[in-house]
C-alpha cells in the first residue's frame, strides 16, 4: 500500500515590520543568512499548529530557505513580512 502525500503546512511564525525582532531578522535578511532567520524562527514551533495548503508563492515574493521540514517566505511588497511553514507528515 501507498502512503498517501501530505501537502499541508503548518504556519509556525510570521514576523512582519513593526514586530520587535523585525530589525534583527532583516539584518541576516541583508547579509543572506536565510538559514539563520529559519532556525530563529523555528523556536516558535511547537508541534502544534493550524493546517494550511502549501504556501501560495503568488502571495510571497521570495522562498528564502526550503529544507525536507520548513519553507521560509518573504514579502517585500508590503513593508517586509517573514513567514515560517512546517511541512506536516
Amino acid at each position: 500500500m501507498e502512503k498517501k502525500t501530505d501537502n499541508t503546512w503548518s504556519l509556525i511564525r510570521i514576523v512582519k515590520d513593526g514586530d520587535g525582532d523585525y530589525s534583527f531578522l532583516s539584518t541576516l535578511y541583508e547579509k543572506d543568512n536565510y538559514e539563520e532567520i529559519a532556525n530563529y524562527l523555528k523556536e516558535w514551533d511547537y508541534g502544534e499548529s493550524e493546517e494550511a495548503d502549501e504556501p501560495k508563492l503568488a502571495l510571497y515574493d521570495y522562498t528564502l530557505f526550503v529544507d525536507d521540514n520548513y519553507k521560509l517566505i518573504y514579502n517585500i511588497s508590503i513593508g517586509g513580512t517573514f513567514a515560517l511553514f512546517r511541512k506536516n507528515v
